[in-house]
């Protein structure tokens, strides 16, 4: 009988563990360090993935240059945009603080393939640190 409670809470444990790791996954996580190493900042789709010419969300966490979690107040700003041909987007999304270095970003829009870049500025009082990535949308 201790056998078989025992098999069963691990399994319970292992499905609970690969659900999680499953969801991670299917959240579409990107994690990039700030130029001068103040922070990371994880970013990724409220949905699975960013649509072409759809609009949708994104999910923001700041975390510090140990990877510690934030105690103070952050601002951020974004400028997405491509510059092969030199614009951004057409619309100008929401910017959402949720306190303790967490963001939700609403309203992105991303209306034609190619090489996007999305950048983020973090300001802390008179400090700034800047952190980019090269985003490819496709058909």
């Amino acid at each position: 009988m201790m056998i078989k409670i025992f098999l069963a809470l691990n399994l319970a444990l292992y499905s609970c563990i690969a659900n999680s790791e499953v969801n991670q996954a299917a959240k579409n996580i990107t994690t990039i360090q700030s130029s001068n190493g103040n922070y990371y900042l994880s970013f990724s789709p409220s949905d699975e993935n960013m649509p072409l010419n759809e609009y949708f969300d994104l999910d923001i966490d700041i975390r510090g240059s140990t990877h510690q979690k934030l105690k103070y107040p952050l601002k951020l700003a974004i400028d997405v945009g491509m510059k092969a041909h030199n614009h951004g987007m057409n619309v100008q999304p929401i910017i959402e603080d949720k306190g303790h270095g967490q963001f939700k970003i609403k309203g992105m829009l991303l209306h034609m393939p190619g090489k996007w870049f999305i950048q983020f500025k973090i300001s802390r009082g008179m400090l700034s640190d800047m952190a980019e990535k090269e985003l490819f949308i496709g058909y």
